[in-house]
């Protein structure tokens, strides 16, 4: 069943080479928690160095440690 359609090869390297956030700093406000995290470790995750914004230090500590867990910087 379905529509004969194959799926795409995915050229990793080309991905990379167009969207990789190597050499990058992104700044992510509200990065402690909720969205604002989710996005930080997803920069991380590209390649990025994150830079968070947040409200309380304990929040922020909490944050980069689970970036940095994640392999993030």
């Amino acid at each position: 069943s379905g529509s004969g359609r194959k799926a795409a090869a995915v050229d990793h390297a080309a991905l990379e080479r167009m969207f990789g956030l190597a050499d990058e700093v992104a700044l992510v406000t509200g990065g402690s928690s909720g969205i604002g995290l989710g996005m930080a470790k997803s920069l991380a995750e590209a390649g990025a160095a994150v830079v968070i914004v947040g409200r309380t230090q304990t929040s922020l500590d909490r944050a980069i440690a689970d970036i940095e867990a994640a392999g993030g910087q």
